[in-house]
């Protein structure tokens, strides 16, 4: 028997939920928003905002926006405005309205986990900013495939070319690190062990 596999609470804004596109699947598949800045499918989120609306309709907010909340099984705890909240749930859309669906909700009486999640979110940002290549290494790695392959075009007489001599024309600025690395990249092929070739 397969086991029905359970989609992580990302750790996310109410701004990521509003915000991303709303895609809708078929069958048994769960629906989710979006999340195209950072690249992930919010299907179930976990959030913690400020309660700004009570009684009837409960309403939360982090910074970021605000966000209906919801739960039809059994009733939402008693929560007052002003009350911080962690929750984590189903993003819903109805009638072009985003709300979200309750799975887990508790009250925070340290309001110092507001911060604490801001501090996550920012330093999740700063990691996936690290991961991106900048305008500055895109240039020094063009100008590095551009001098090992013109390079091996000088020195190949038709057999290839010795990484050693690639290396020793190209100066001390490059390391057989370099050579690897395009190797691994497809931009230049080592077709014996310690011999490229361009083709």
């Amino acid at each position: 028997m397969s086991q029905i596999k359970r989609e992580i609470a990302y750790k996310s804004t109410v701004g990521e939920i509003i915000n991303g596109d709303f895609v809708v699947r078929q069958g048994w598949e769960p629906n989710f928003v979006r999340d195209s800045i950072h690249n992930r499918d919010l299907s179930r989120v976990n959030i913690i905002g400020t309660i700004i609306e009570a009684g009837g309709l409960f309403r939360l907010d982090d910074g970021t926006g605000n966000v209906i909340l919801r739960r039809f099984e059994k009733p939402v705890p008693d929560l007052t405005v002003g009350d911080l909240v962690l929750v984590v749930g189903r993003p819903r859309e109805y009638n072009d309205e985003r709300y979200l669906m309750i799975e887990c909700l508790q009250r925070l009486e340290n309001h110092a986990w507001l911060q604490v999640r801001r501090k996550e979110l920012e330093l999740r940002v700063k990691q996936e900013a690290s991961v991106v290549e900048s305008p500055t290494k895109k240039e020094e790695t063009k100008k590095e495939v551009l001098s090992i392959v013109e390079i091996i075009e000088q020195l190949d007489e038709g057999n290839g070319v010795s990484i050693e001599r690639v290396l020793q024309q190209a100066g001390k600025d490059y390391s057989e690190e370099h050579v690897r690395r395009l190797v691994e990249d497809g931009e230049i092929f080592e077709i014996r062990p310690g011999i490229v070739k361009l083709l």
